[in-house]
């Protein structure tokens, strides 16, 4: 893991590379075939790329690719774009929190290709995590504040130097901070919910679209499709 902004001016193929800033890569990430050579990308800022191929990629501030995204598992917090050069999205599954945009998605033949809008995998995580902390910190302080017989005796034999008073401190001082984190957890949550899929020129059969748990399937060329022409976005 490097907690600086990664740059390579050549292509990346099949590697592994976990950053906890943003990654550059000039000529496109490449990974094999086959899914037990599938390289992996995460960035804890923004991903810039020429293209992705064969690859697993996660940023949590945005994803933007000049080419194309091919076969590929992409899912990120913030925006996922495809919109200069070829603007292609074709197989593989792209998760944003937030927004789409591209100008192609799918092919002639109906690969099958998913566009979702809502949590990524890192976000449920995460979520959830905050939430059991939450909750178990809730349990343990109804316990105290009951008076239940023996629980602070447990406590204390186990760590002869435990200061009720300060513990007591400590655990509401968590709360807050957990109720806090949710908080925010469900208004992006919220926002994802709002997401949007732009696509400035084509949809083929074999795309799938989900937003905020609502989805479509594109069984036939322009089945089932409704087409906005908005000159601003």
């Amino acid at each position: 893991i490097i907690d600086r902004t990664v740059a390579a001016l050549q292509s990346v193929e099949d590697s592994i590379i976990e950053s906890e800033s943003n990654i550059y890569v000039q000529n496109g990430i490449m990974g094999k075939e086959n899914e037990s050579g599938y390289g992996y990308i995460k960035a804890g800022g923004m991903l810039h790329s020429k293209f992705l191929q064969n690859i697993r990629v996660e940023s949590k501030k945005g994803i933007e690719v000049s080419e194309h995204i091919l076969n590929s598992y992409v899912q990120s917090e913030g925006k996922v774009m495809a919109l200069s050069g070829k603007g292609k999205i074709l197989g593989g599954r792209i998760i944003s929190g937030i927004e789409i945009r591209a100008k192609e998605i799918g092919n002639v033949y109906g690969v099958k290709t998913e566009l979702e809008i809502g949590a990524t995998e890192s976000f449920q995580i995460l979520k959830y995590k905050i939430e059991n902390e939450l909750r178990e910190k809730i349990e343990e302080l109804q316990k105290f504040e009951m008076g239940l017989k023996g629980y602070f005796d447990t406590l204390y034999w186990k760590n002869p130097e435990l200061d009720k008073v300060k513990y007591l401190e400590e655990l509401k001082r968590s709360i807050i901070k957990l109720s806090g984190e949710k908080n925010s957890i469900d208004e992006l949550h919220k926002k994802s919910l709002q997401g949007s899929i732009y696509i400035k020129d084509s949809v083929y059969h074999g795309v799938s679209v989900k937003i905020g748990g609502v989805q479509s399937y594109v069984k036939e060329k322009g089945s089932y499709l409704r087409y906005f022409l908005n000159e601003k976005k």
